[in-house]
């Protein structure tokens, strides 16, 4: 597959960006506008928190280690488990978390 505008000549072409990226940074810079400074740190202190917790929650099971790492981490943790995916969703709906994928 060709990039956007890759066929035409360097000095003729109007851009260098994809149009799929101006569309998220449009989204981003609504969503930015509607959140305000005080949503934005809200929205970064969930996304702090709530992996904290759920990796606190995940490291409760058996077999389950959550984060694999000490090191700080953003909304996002490695897992390390000798379990089944689906063994460890049955574990915490046991625990009455709903859980989807």
């Amino acid at each position: 597959l060709q990039t956007r505008e890759q066929h035409i000549r360097r000095e003729r072409a109007t851009s260098n960006i994809c149009t799929n990226q101006a569309w998220v940074a449009l989204r981003t810079a609504i969503h930015a506008a509607y959140l305000g400074p005080h949503g934005l740190i809200n929205l970064a202190k969930q996304c702090i928190e709530l992996p904290l917790e759920l990796s606190s929650k995940l490291d409760t099971i058996e077999g389950v280690h959550a984060p694999l790492h000490s090191r700080h981490y953003f909304r996002e943790f490695v897992v390390r488990t000798d379990k089944m995916a689906m063994e460890v969703v049955q574990s915490l709906e046991a625990k009455g978390y709903a859980v989807s994928a």
